[in-house]
Formats: C-alpha cells, sequence, structure tokens
C-alpha cells in the first residue's frame, strides 16, 4: 500500500481531524479516515475514486395515491395507471400524478333559471339607483322577490343581497323623495 497518512488529514465522512492511531487510508485515492468511519461506510466517499461506495436508490413497488394503483383519466375515461402524467390512450398531460375528476377539469354548467334570477337582481338593483323609478322597483321587486324567495336564495347570497340592496335602496330613495314633495309643499304653501 503505497498511500501514507498525512499529519494535517480531514476526514471526508465526518469532516473532522484524523490522528495516525485511528487512521485508515483510502487506497485508491489516498485520503485519510477514521477506522470507524471506513467501517461504518464500507469504502471511500469521494467522488471518483475506484473505491467509492455504489450507493443505490431503494426499489419502489407500484406507485399508489393513497393505496390507488389506477386512475380514470378525466377525457377519455380509461383507466391508466396512478403514475401516468399523460394518458397512453387520448395523451392528455396532467399537472401531477395525483386522480382527476371530471368535475375538476370541465367547469359545470350553471342553471339557465337560476342564471335568470342573477341577470333580473342586477337589473332591479341598476333601476332602484336611479332613483325616479325606485317606487317602481319597491312595488315590482318587494312582489316579485316575496314569489320567488326560494329561487332567489337557489341562485346565491350574491344575488339575495343583490335584491335586499336593490329594495333598501328603493326605500332610502322613496324616503328621500316624500321628504323632498313634502318640503315643496310646505315652501310652496308658505309664499
Amino acid at each position: 500500500m503505497n498511500a501514507t497518512f498525512e499529519s494535517s488529514a480531514m476526514c471526508p465522512y465526518d469532516l473532522c481531524a484524523v490522528d495516525a492511531s485511528d487512521c485508515v487510508v483510502c487506497p485508491g485515492c489516498s485520503h485519510s479516515y477514521h477506522r470507524e468511519c471506513w467501517q461504518e461506510l464500507g469504502g471511500c466517499a469521494v467522488m471518483g475514486c475506484p473505491n467509492m461506495v455504489e450507493v443505490k436508490k431503494p426499489e419502489i413497488g407500484t406507485p399508489t395515491f393513497w393505496g390507488a394503483t389506477e386512475k380514470t383519466c378525466p377525457f377519455c375515461a380509461e383507466t391508466i395507471p396512478v403514475a401516468a402524467v399523460e394518458c397512453p390512450f387520448c395523451k392528455s398531460p396532467f399537472e401531477d400524478v395525483r386522480p382527476i375528476s371530471q368535475d375538476a377539469i370541465l367547469p359545470r354548467r350553471a342553471d339557465p333559471l337560476l342564471e335568470d334570477y342573477r341577470r333580473k337582481a342586477k337589473w332591479l338593483l341598476f333601476f332602484s339607483v336611479i332613483g325616479f323609478t325606485s317606487p317602481l322597483v319597491l312595488l315590482i321587486g318587494t312582489v316579485w322577490y316575496r314569489r320567488n324567495r326560494k329561487e332567489i336564495a337557489q341562485a346565491g347570497t350574491t344575488t339575495n343581497a343583490l335584491v335586499i340592496a336593490a329594495l333598501g335602496i328603493s326605500v332610502v330613495y322613496l324616503i328621500m323623495l316624500s321628504i323632498g314633495a313634502l318640503a315643496f309643499q310646505i315652501g310652496h304653501q308658505g309664499r
């Protein structure tokens, strides 16, 4: 063995100084190791050394996602391995290996009746803000809201809030119009 110990040697495995009494010198690259480090490692730790220990990744079985080994392609409905990031049948790509449902990819179609209620609520709010149409909005809106309360609630909290806001604005405008008319009448009688 031509490899010799260097007095300022540092063990490449634990990066601590090595003394001559507890030293093993690698025959391939001449690096000094602690005897215990050399035995624990089973060879050299220096990259490129012919005595370097070969590290293998552990064998992984079939990839799973929460125990499932297969998933259904949301585009073509074929059963494919859970590890696939592209469907072998329709060639659709996936962001990752997690199973994806069709609902997650394709947006749900809105119910046209509920969309109609949303549109009417927006118009009701628009006409209530105008001011001079607010008495009409209060009358028509109150009747419409009482008849369709369940459907408006199904259309969502935003739709319900729009209708209530429109009716509230109409009440405020009606009070303001009444006060204005009263003030006008009092002012007109005073002349």
